[in-house]
C-alpha cells in the first residue's frame, strides 16, 4: 500500500477564520503540553528556517476563477486515436484498467 496525501498552506481566508484559528491554537497547546520547552529561532541556522513571503494580490480575492463562456463549442479532434482507449492506473502494487 502506498500512502498518498496532499498538503497545502492555509489560505488567507482560513487564517482569519475564528474557528480555524482556535483549532490551530488548540493543536499548538496540545504540542506545548507534550514538549514543555519550545525551540527558538536562535537555535537554528538561518538556512534551515522557513522563509516568509508576502501574499500575492490575487491571494485575497474571493470566489473561483471565471469560467469560460458557454459560447465556446468543443471541437473534437479529427482522427482521435484515444477514443475507446483503456488506461492502466496504479492501484496498490499493481496496475489495473481504468
Amino acid at each position: 500500500m502506498f500512502p498518498r496525501s496532499t498538503i497545502r498552506h492555509l489560505t488567507h481566508k482560513e487564517l482569519t477564520n475564528p474557528a480555524q484559528t482556535s483549532a490551530c491554537k488548540a493543536f499548538d497547546d496540545d504540542i506545548m503540553q507534550k514538549i514543555v520547552v519550545p525551540a527558538t529561532e536562535a537555535e537554528f541556522e538561518k538556512d534551515y528556517l522557513t522563509p516568509t513571503y508576502d501574499y500575492y494580490e490575487d491571494d485575497h480575492e474571493e470566489g473561483a476563477p471565471v469560467a469560460p463562456s458557454d459560447d465556446l463549442v468543443p471541437t473534437p479532434d479529427k482522427e482521435a486515436n484515444y477514443l475507446n482507449m483503456e488506461v492502466m492506473l496504479p492501484h496498490s502494487v499493481k496496475l489495473v484498467r481504468g
